[in-house]
């Protein structure tokens, strides 16, 4: 897998787990970049900077465990760890899953315990 490189599938569809205001199932490259992209942007004083720790592949399958770094523009450190597990076909992504600390996008992203969102 060193070396690769993969594109987003007009198709795709990308799924943040839990209950935050980022977390749902969004379907097609459109939606992805202007439903969860934008929206995360929106939330950033700065971009995250990804290191990237881990790829396992097996088949269609890969999975990357990484961490980022960023600031919100709550002005909390939005340091969060990632684990995605994305289907890869023909070089396309096809779907992904962002296992992800879904409490820190609550709190540091929008400024609220995970209680107060859930209110």
């Amino acid at each position: 897998m060193r070396g690769r490189c993969w594109t987003a599938s007009p198709t795709m569809s990308w799924t943040i787990i839990g209950s935050t205001e980022l977390s749902g199932v969004y379907r097609g490259k459109r939606e992805v970049t202007e439903n969860l992209l934008a929206r995360l942007r929106a939330r950033l004083a700065t971009p995250v900077t990804f290191t990237f720790e881990r790829f396992i592949g097996d088949g269609e399958y890969v999975v990357m465990q990484a961490s980022g770094r960023a600031t919100a523009i709550t002005g909390l450190p939005y340091n969060n760890t990632y684990c995605v597990v994305a289907r890869i076909v023909d070089g396309q992504i096809i779907e992904m899953t962002d296992y992800i600390d879904t409490e820190l996008i609550t709190s540091a992203l929008f400024g609220a315990t995970p209680a107060q969102s859930a209110s």
